[in-house]
């Protein structure tokens, strides 16, 4: 498992990005780094990368994690989750049918996709950067 995530304060973005073998914990550890960091309060994009993720949890426990992330996670104006995988594209539509998300989320099989979704020059070299930090 490794997860980072990176602030690109002049574009209001931030991206982060699952690899590996992810467990429901991780993405709640996930959720909680980035809600208690101040430095992710007043973004409005974000970019979530997990081409390279391995699901690892029930369909009852990421109801849960779901359930958690509208009580606490404050809503991106724009949220673009890149993926590879039709699991991926399943569960990340159990976020996008809440309330909450109903109009923010859209999933996408291409970096194009989610740039132009989310109106900011990004290059999928940067998912490379080595500045960002890990949450791992």
């Amino acid at each position: 498992m490794r997860m980072k995530y990176k602030i690109y304060g002049d574009r209001n973005l931030i991206v982060d990005v699952l690899e590996g073998l992810i467990t429901i914990d991780d993405l709640f550890r996930h959720n909680k780094y980035l809600v208690e960091n101040e430095d992710v309060k007043n973004i409005e994009r974000v970019l979530t990368n997990v081409v390279n993720a391995e699901f690892n949890f029930t369909k009852n426990e990421f109801d849960e994690y779901i359930r958690k992330l509208v009580e606490r996670q404050i809503t991106p104006v724009r949220w673009a989750i890149y993926t590879a995988s039709p699991k991926h594209v399943v569960y990340s539509h159990f976020i996008k049918f809440t309330e909450k998300y109903r109009k923010s989320i859209k999933i996408f099989s291409t970096i194009e996709g989610c740039i132009n979704y989310l109106e900011v020059l990004y290059n999928i070299d940067e998912f490379n950067d080595a500045d960002f930090i890990s949450m791992d």
